[in-house]
């Protein structure tokens, strides 16, 4: 079950704090393709420290024609 702190970042069910990229995007006002990019910059260091990958997930959006598409958050 996740919770949210007062700042509004979710709390796992492990007690860990977590936040989306395109929360990130949204709070530091950069584009969310290059927080992505940053992100897969840090991750080789971030598994060398914490022998852990970053958990990849996506928001489904709906399209003008009807169609959907996974993006990556």
């Amino acid at each position: 079950m996740q919770k949210k702190n007062k700042d509004n970042i979710r709390i796992d069910h492990l007690n860990a704090e977590t936040i989306t990229s395109l929360e990130i995007a949204e709070i530091t006002g950069k584009m969310h393709k290059n927080v992505l990019q940053s992100i897969r910059e840090m991750e080789p260091a971030w598994e060398k420290v914490h022998e852990l990958k970053f958990q990849l997930s996506f928001i489904t959006r709906e399209l003008p024609n009807g169609g959907v598409k996974q993006e990556p958050m």
